[in-house]
């Protein structure tokens, strides 16, 4: 199941891009054709470190995460760069041997993203 996101969810999630990204190409099957997302293209965010602030203040990084955007982003990622969302976001959270997963699916990246105050 997935839940659609707003502005308070996300301020208890993080999420940093986990290395320099050049090229945003979209997903693939094994023959090369577009992989659908919703019936659309999306391209895949790689290695993102995501984060979730518990009530306690206590942050936890989430060992399995995965960030799809369907537009493109406009500019290059830098490492460790904090991704900010724009337009629908959902998430669909999962347990996988004991560790918290996630997938986000937004419709695109903030640009530029902004830095956390």
């Amino acid at each position: 199941m997935r839940v659609h996101l707003n502005e308070e969810d996300l301020k208890v999630i993080t999420v940093y891009a986990g290395a320099d990204i050049m090229d945003f190409k979209a997903q693939t099957d094994q023959q090369g054709n577009p992989k659908l997302t919703d019936g659309r293209p999306a391209f895949s965010i790689p290695n993102v470190l995501v984060y979730e602030t518990a009530a306690n203040g206590n942050e936890r990084q989430l060992k399995a995460a995965y960030v799809k955007v369907f537009n493109a982003p406009s500019k290059p990622l830098s490492r460790f760069e904090r991704l900010e969302f724009e337009g629908e976001v959902t998430a669909k959270v999962w347990v996988s041997d004991g560790n918290l997963g996630l997938s986000i699916i937004a419709d695109g990246l903030k640009s530029p993203a902004k830095k956390s105050e």
